[in-house]
């Protein structure tokens, strides 16, 4: 985790990372490798015209949709191809094809609604897919479909006009829990063991309504308690830290 290749150890040895309710985090690591690379791309697709970066781009993910069909075929094994960059990349690359605006002209033609209801149906029809558990051929639909799903609704979202969906955005409540998403990633599955050791104590399992509630309610409540903490007493002075160096401040969309 300290170098950043836990997804590349999840990949030989599967999800073994030996520290407490930290076997999720190799997406920190997938992460960082994304970080580092993405910047040399940007730079360099900054220097094309928009239809070149778009062709590049679509290289990128036939280079990469290649990778992952010949993991298919050779069998491999669960999680390979979902913890390795160059085999699970599509949100990625539909996030700078987004970003450089390289779809711009053509989806502001349609109303923003269409391209969020769009997003949602894309990742709805995943639903209906096998697992990624399961190496099969149908993760050749699941894996693009994700990947569109989530840049459409992210790209719909930052456009905004979308009637009575814009103003619950901006609800603080709502937007406080996009700061702290940080820590509600990482410690979702500390407050979910901790809701249900307490649930398990007091609430059949047998009550089919009380005990999923119970337990949702307490695990979001626990989960929300630890990232308020690390975010306020923690990231708050790595985020400080960063605003040093950032030549473009972050800001909401």
């Amino acid at each position: 985790m300290l170098t950043f290749t836990d997804n590349f150890m999840a990949a030989r040895w599967g999800y073994n990372n030996a520290i407490l309710y930290a076997n999720h985090l190799w997406t920190i690591s997938y992460e960082e490798q994304v970080y580092l690379f993405i910047p040399w791309v940007l730079l360099f697709l900054y220097r094309r015209k928009i239809s070149t970066a778009g062709l590049l781009l679509l290289g990128m993910g036939l280079l990469g949709t290649f990778i992952r069909a010949f993991m298919i075929y050779r069998g491999a094994n669960h999680p390979d191809i979902w913890v390795l960059p160059f085999s699970h990349f599509d949100s990625v690359l539909g996030g700078i094809v987004i970003g450089l605006g390289i779809l711009d002209k053509p989806l502001k033609k349609i109303p923003n609604l269409f391209w969020l209801a769009l997003g949602i149906l894309a990742l709805w029809q995943v639903t209906q897919l096998p697992n990624v558990q399961k190496i099969q051929w149908e993760l050749m639909l699941t894996y693009p479909l994700v990947g569109i799903g989530t840049s459409l609704i992210i790209y719909s979202l930052t456009q905004g006009n979308l009637w009575a969906i814009s103003p619950l955005l901006r609800i603080k409540p709502l937007a406080y829990l996009g700061k702290i998403s940080y820590g509600l990633y990482v410690y979702h599955k500390l407050g979910i063991d901790l809701a249900y050791r307490i649930v398990n104590q007091h609430i059949d399992p047998a009550r089919e309504l009380a005990y999923p509630a119970t337990g949702l309610a307490l695990s979001f409540l626990f989960t929300v308690v630890m990232s308020v903490v690390s975010y306020e007493a923690f990231e708050k002075f790595f985020l400080r830290m960063k605003d040093r160096f950032a030549i473009v401040k972050s800001r909401p969309a």
